[in-house]
């Protein structure tokens, strides 16, 4: 799919005299399945060959309740921040079951993609992210050696709490995140039991 006005090539069957203009890529940042396809193959072989070390790999998926997905639409910088609590939560939940085995100063990694949208096109921000699902730590002999995680369960403690308000605890995960909240005056939203979903239309109408 592209568009033909930015130029296309012509293919011919001799055989049966049949001719198809193919366009080149529309080279656009929209919904355009052959470029966001394109795109999103090249993005995916570049992490496989030159990012991510030949280890498993655990996908991690953080939603937000709905009257938090329009305000972090809205405000990149607060996305950021809560992407960063979120981060600093899968590497201390990795660090302190590796911790628990009796792994010191392991260290792992984590990749974030922000999604804006949902199945039906709806405004749904959430983050994927795709952590190394163990632990390096080097050797006595200078080398790095992988360290495979359990399994995470829904009964596992130390599965992170972002949003005390949500989840109540009181680990420094959630600490952290009432703290910034705090600071933000996204707090405020708590005590509010009907949240205008559209607030925002007026000053950005692409939300």
């Amino acid at each position: 799919m592209g568009v033909l006005a930015h130029g296309f090539v012509r293919v011919r069957c001799e055989r049966w005299t049949f001719e198809r203009l193919v366009p080149f890529s529309c080279k656009g940042r929209g919904f355009c399945p052959s470029c966001g396809g394109r795109r999103m193959t090249e993005h995916a072989a570049h992490l496989v060959d030159e990012v991510l070390p030949p280890v498993p790999v655990r996908q991690w998926v953080l939603t937000l309740p709905y009257r938090l997905r329009y305000l972090l639409a809205w405000d990149h910088g607060l996305s950021r921040a809560v992407l960063a609590i979120y981060a600093r939560a899968l590497l201390d939940f990795y660090r302190d079951q590796a911790g628990s085995h009796s792994i010191a100063e392991g260290r792992t990694g984590t990749l974030t993609v922000i999604q804006r949208f949902g199945g039906g096109l709806n405004l749904n921000l959430h983050f994927h992210t795709l952590a190394l699902d163990g632990v390096f730590v080097r050797s006595a002999a200078g080398q790095l050696e992988f360290h495979p995680a359990l399994p995470p369960s829904d009964a596992d403690s130390h599965i992170p709490r972002l949003f005390p308000h949500q989840f109540p605890g009181n680990s420094q995960t959630s600490k952290a995140a009432r703290e910034h909240w705090g600071r933000r005056g996204a707090c405020q939203m708590r005590s509010t039991s009907k949240i205008r979903r559209f607030d925002f239309g007026d000053c950005e109408p692409v939300i």
